[in-house]
């Protein structure tokens, strides 16, 4: 069974849809996320690898959990510091 290419736009509508922030290091999605700010619609938000850090698997699970312990201890927020942004590791 082979894997059906599903494109960008695609992904962040399920995701929305599921209630869950996309990680990723594709370069098309800063613009996607500047488009989805200009038309006015939510998402659950993006983290962007750039590209000369996506292949420091260690410093994406560092910021990973750095952001998921922030939340945890109520220094940040799902709705704030997640939703609707895009953050780059």
């Amino acid at each position: 069974m082979g894997l059906k290419f599903v494109d960008d736009e695609t992904h962040l509508n399920y995701a929305t849809a599921e209630g869950r922030t996309v990680l990723t290091s594709d370069e098309d999605f800063p613009a996607l996320h500047q488009q989805w700010q200009q038309m006015g619609e939510p998402h659950k938000g993006i983290l962007y690898v750039q590209h000369e850090r996506k292949d420091n698997i260690g410093l994406v699970v560092r910021e990973l959990l750095f952001l998921h312990e922030a939340i945890v201890e109520n220094a940040a927020t799902l709705e704030y510091d997640v939703y609707n942004q895009l953050r780059y590791i």
